[in-house]
């Protein structure tokens, strides 16, 4: 009872007992492993804890107390009367390092104050662990969460690191510091490895002569908002081909690892142009013909036959008649090759037979059957022979084209003629002759009298010659055929006087001093511009005989052929010695008509000038 009420009597000392400022702080003196210090100023205390090196600030207290020795006893052991409210109010966090802390003394009491230090524990590296030794690039800070052991970060450890960030490819540090009850420094380190890049060309084309497009790529695996540098590039060349795009200098930062796919630049052939194909068209003529191509510069053609087989440098050539095709295919170097076809037309070309009239002696051998050609190609014969209807009798037979032909080349027309088989006798009495100068002339036979007896009212005799070559025609006309040499014909017991006229074809002379052309003088008779001495006979005109006997006509053979159509000869007149109209022979009675000098009687007296009979007597009208 006694005690209590001691207590409560310091209680009531209390609010009266004024401590002085070095006895109202009492730092205890059993401190160890650090130190505690103060200052006062007015009521506000602070407190320095300072650990020593290895320790940490475990606790520390500010009990309110009394005066000692206002209660007989040391501070220590005067009763307290609860705590003051300590604030920390260093910069410091960690208790490993002074501190500093803030109290208010109550009026009237001091503070009691005590604290007690630890030693601090060592970390060690087993405790160490991160959660990952390694990343891949990203472009962004990469580190990795640390954990030591249970202990917990900020409270036990701080985690600082060797370099400002870790974002690109390398090896990073970083350190862990004990704090607070836990002390000592680790180590460890972590990657950032560099990123897959897969970057693959694109492929490309062109074509040959035209400059190479942009070379493209796809990149999978680079990082949002980064990029490469540099560009592909490909293998030389400008040929028409295939060429590798390669890498180049394009490349991407040290943070990637690239893996490059390269592709193709295919080169393809250029569009030729200038290739143009001429064909041929004509009519057989024995040459060989072929297309003509031209070609541009530089380029090769090749031909044949056969679509797809151009193989020869020569272009097949065609001489025979028909269509060919011709095909042709030209290259040149990076173009692409052009093939095509033209046409060799070749038509038949016209070819005209034209059978000989044939004839021969009831009895005798066939003669060969002849005949013209035109058209024919020089070098070049038809094959095969002509024929004729059968038959041996007296008379006219067709010459047909029998076997006779012409190659495929040709389009051949025939004309065909007769063959002509007579009566069994000569064309001259050969018992029968005339002798004219150093000629020997022979009459006709009895047959060709006949035969001309409507035409030819003259006596006539043919030479050797001249009979081999002439025939009688259905008119009753002497043919005489084309020859190399001329033959002569004579007019038989000729007297003067007489006047002949001719109905001719070709070219026939005689005698200018023998015959003379009506109406004109010796001296101005025609004169041959052939022969010298000759007059040429044409025909219609009216012809004078100037002497008795015989009267030679040169058939000119060596040009064309000749015949005499008719020869007729009137007797000379009595009383003008030329030929006029004949009382005996003519139905004309003699009256006061005028005639012709060949007999043809006119309407009334002719006006114009010449010579003309009237009344059985030469008239000159002048």
């Amino acid at each position: 009872m006694k005690q209590i009420l001691s207590i409560f009597s310091l209680l009531l000392l209390c609010s009266t007992v004024t401590l002085a400022d070095e006895v109202r702080v009492l730092i205890a003196d059993d401190i160890t492993n650090g130190s505690v210090s103060y200052t006062i100023e007015g009521s506000t205390v602070s407190l320095t804890v300072t650990p020593n090196d290895g320790y940490y600030l475990q606790t520390i207290n500010a009990a309110k107390t009394i005066d000692a020795s206002t209660v007989g006893t040391t501070r220590a052991d005067a009763p307290a009367f609860g705590v003051y409210t300590l604030t920390r109010t260093s910069a410091s966090a960690l208790l490993n390092e002074p501190s500093a802390y803030t109290f208010t003394l109550d009026d009237g009491l001091g503070a009691y104050v005590t604290a007690q230090f630890a030693a601090r524990s060592e970390m060690t590296a087993d405790l160490l662990s991160l959660s990952t030794a390694s990343f891949v690039y990203n472009g962004a800070s990469q580190v990795p969460s640390v954990q030591v052991g249970s202990l917990t970060s900020g409270t036990h450890y701080t985690v600082s690191y060797a370099q400002e960030s870790a974002t690109n490819v390398g090896t990073y540090t970083l350190t862990v510091t004990g704090i607070n009850n836990y002390q000592g420094e680790l180590s460890a380190t972590w990657a950032i490895t560099e990123k897959p890049l897969a970057i693959t060309a694109d492929a490309q084309s062109k074509v040959y002569g035209t400059v190479d497009p942009a070379f493209t790529y796809t990149a999978e695996g680079l990082v949002e908002g980064e990029s490469l540098s540099g560009a592909l590039a490909r293998a030389e060349g400008e040929a028409v081909g295939e060429y590798a795009i390669t890498q180049g200098n394009l490349a991407a930062s040290s943070n990637y690892t690239v893996t490059f796919t390269g592709a193709k630049l295919t080169i393809t052939a250029a569009t030729l142009t200038g290739v143009a194909a001429t064909p041929y068209s004509g009519t057989y003529d024995g040459a060989a013909h072929t297309i003509s191509v031209a070609i541009p510069e530089g380029a090769a053609i090749m031909y044949g036959s056969e679509q797809g087989n151009c193989d020869n440098a020569a272009a097949p050539s065609y001489t025979n008649a028909g269509e060919y095709t011709v095909y042709y295919q030209v290259t040149k170097a990076n173009y692409n090759t052009v093939t095509g076809s033209a046409k060799v037309n070749i038509s038949k070309k016209a070819l005209t037979i034209t059978a000989d009239a044939k004839t021969k002696v009831y009895g005798e051998a066939d003669p060969a059957l002849t005949y013209k050609v035109e058209g024919l190609i020089e070098g070049e014969s038809l094959s095969g022979a002509l024929t004729r209807a059968q038959g041996e009798d007296v008379g006219e037979y067709n010459i047909t084209q029998g076997t006779l032909t012409a190659s495929d080349n040709y389009t051949v027309t025939f004309t065909g003629a007769k063959f002509t088989i007579t009566v069994n006798e000569e064309v001259v009495n050969t018992d029968n002759s005339v002798k004219e100068g150093d000629e020997t002339f022979y009459q006709p036979s009895e047959s060709v009298q006949n035969a001309i007896s409507n035409n030819v009212n003259t006596g006539i005799a043919f030479t050797a010659e001249a009979s081999k070559d002439v025939k009688v025609n259905e008119n009753g006309g002497l043919e005489f055929g084309k020859n190399d040499k001329n033959v002569d014909l004579a007019l038989t017991d000729m007297h003067k006087g007489e006047t002949v006229t001719f109905n001719i074809e070709g070219t026939m002379q005689a005698d200018a001093s023998k015959l003379k052309e009506l109406g004109t003088s010796a001296a101005r008779s025609t004169r041959s511009t052939r022969a010298p001495g000759k007059i040429d006979i044409v025909s219609g005109k009216e012809y004078e005989v100037l002497e008795d006997g015989n009267i030679v006509i040169t058939i000119v053979l060596t040009s064309s052929a000749a015949t005499i159509n008719s020869i007729k000869k009137a007797a000379a007149s009595s009383a003008t010695g030329i030929e006029g109209v004949n009382p005996a022979t003519s139905s004309e009675t003699v009256s006061d008509k005028w005639y012709m000098l060949n007999g043809q009687p006119l309407q009334s007296k002719p006006a114009k000038k010449g010579i003309y009979i009237h009344k059985g007597r030469k008239e000159v009208i002048k």
